[in-house]
C-alpha cells in the first residue's frame, strides 16, 4: 500500500527550474566529474516526488552540461547511419561515437529524419490513390 502511495504522489511531466536546480547541487555534490552516480541516493532528495529513473534521465538528456545541443553535422549524420545499419537502434552504443550527444539525442534525430528519408513514398505507391485505366470496347 505504501508503494503504490508513493506512486500516486510522484510528479510526472514537466520539471519545474527549483527541481532542476536541485538536481544540478546533487549531481556535484554526490558524483566525481559526473560520473559514478547513485541516482537512488538522489532520489531521495526528492522526498518522493522523483524516481530515480526520471532523475537520472533528466541529468542524462537535458541537464548534463557535457551535451551539445545542435545540429548533427555530414560526419555525424553518417556515423548515425552507418550504426543504425550495423547496429539496429542500439542507441547508447551509437551515441558513444559522436562526442556530446546522448542516445536521446540520436535516436529523435533518427526518427524525425532518416527514417522519413528512407520511408517509400506512400503517394506513388498507393494503388487507391491512382486512377485505373480502362478500355472501353464498342462504345459510340
Amino acid at each position: 500500500m505504501a508503494g503504490n502511495q508513493q506512486q500516486q504522489q510522484q510528479r510526472k511531466g514537466k520539471w519545474s527550474p527549483d527541481e532542476d536546480n536541485l538536481l544540478r547541487s546533487l549531481v556535484a555534490q554526490y558524483s566525481v566529474d559526473g560520473e559514478d552516480i547513485d541516482w537512488f541516493i538522489l532520489e531521495q532528495n526528492f522526498n518522493g516526488m522523483r524516481d530515480s529513473k526520471q532523475i537520472r534521465e533528466r541529468w542524462v538528456n537535458h541537464l548534463n552540461p557535457s551535451i551539445k545541443k545542435r545540429k548533427f553535422n555530414d560526419s555525424e549524420i553518417k556515423i548515425i547511419e552507418d550504426e543504425c545499419s550495423k547496429h539496429k537502434f542500439k542507441w547508447a552504443k551509437i551515441a558513444k561515437k559522436i562526442p556530446n550527444s546522448t542516445p536521446l539525442m540520436v535516436k529523435n534525430f533518427y526518427n524525425n529524419r532518416l527514417k522519413k528519408k528512407n520511408k517509400p513514398n506512400r503517394k506513388q505507391n498507393n494503388p487507391s490513390t491512382t486512377m485505373p485505366i480502362i478500355t472501353l470496347n464498342n462504345f459510340n
